[in-house]
């Protein structure tokens, strides 16, 4: 699931790279490699690169030719960006949500998604109107839209996935942390110094990590921007939790064979 999202985000780079080509003196330069099996620009930006490489003015059949490598690389773009986005659309069309107070959040994020799915056919259509300095003019709007607008909305997306999806986990912790307190108890370990702090830390860190990941709720419900700093110290809060469950049970495992 979670590869989907790293290969989005590499795409993401890619076309954002491959539209500063298009930009008028632009220096030719990719800084990601297309993920396999997702969206190749590299031997379409290196025709560009060619055309663009002579000296003094071209003729009208060089400037065609040059016009419709530029036509080629922005239709590319748009089918991947599209193929991007309508994928990112499906999984949150997809995604289990734990609270139904939660559904104005994926209904404004799908909303958003139809909005972007818009854009972009809109500007395909453009494509075969434009010359040179249209062509120019499109990658510059569409890089600078996608910067503005497509890459908060997608970067808001994922963590709201995963915040989704790592409720079960912050359930499962509660869960498990009621069960070692109560084995702690039947095993008389309460008063163990080392078992006791471990803990005490489980249990401050489970609840820095609930009260973190309300905050992230309740930003996500509110639209607001601030969703990224508490969903990552509710995530560390809650991977510190479970390894102190893991020490907890190095712990009595060493203190068992004593009794």
């Amino acid at each position: 699931m979670f590869s989907k999202k790293i290969t989005q985000y590499l795409l993401r780079g890619f076309v954002s790279s491959s539209l500063f080509v298009l930009l008028p003196y632009a220096p030719i330069t990719v800084t990601h490699a297309a993920p396999p099996g997702t969206c190749e620009l590299a031997s379409q930006v290196s025709e560009l690169r060619k055309l663009q490489g002579g000296t003094g003015e071209k003729n009208p059949q060089g400037l065609l030719t040059e016009l419709q490598a530029r036509k080629n690389i922005l239709t590319t773009i748009l089918s991947c960006s599209l193929k991007e986005v309508r994928g990112l659309s499906l999984n949150i069309n997809d995604l289990s949500l734990p609270s139904e107070s939660l559904k104005p959040v994926k209904n404004r994020l799908g909303n958003a998604f139809n909005e972007t799915i818009a854009y972009y056919e809109a500007q395909k259509l453009k494509i075969d109107t434009l010359g040179i300095q249209g062509s120019k003019d499109l990658a510059k709007n569409i890089l600078e839209w996608r910067i503005g607008n497509y890459a908060p909305l997608s970067e808001k997306t994922v963590s709201f996935i995963l915040w989704a999806k790592n409720q079960y986990l912050i359930k499962a912790a509660n869960q498990r942390s009621a069960q070692i307190t109560q084995t702690i108890k039947a095993l008389k370990l309460t008063e163990d110094a080392d078992i006791k702090k471990l803990l005490a830390d489980a249990n401050v860190n489970l609840l820095a990590a609930e009260e973190t990941n309300l905050l992230t709720e309740k930003a996500f419900i509110n639209d607001e921007e601030h969703y990224a700093d508490s969903l990552k110290e509710s995530l560390e809060k809650l991977a510190l939790t479970y390894q102190n469950f893991f020490d907890l049970s190095e712990a009595v495992n060493k203190i068992l064979p004593h009794y």
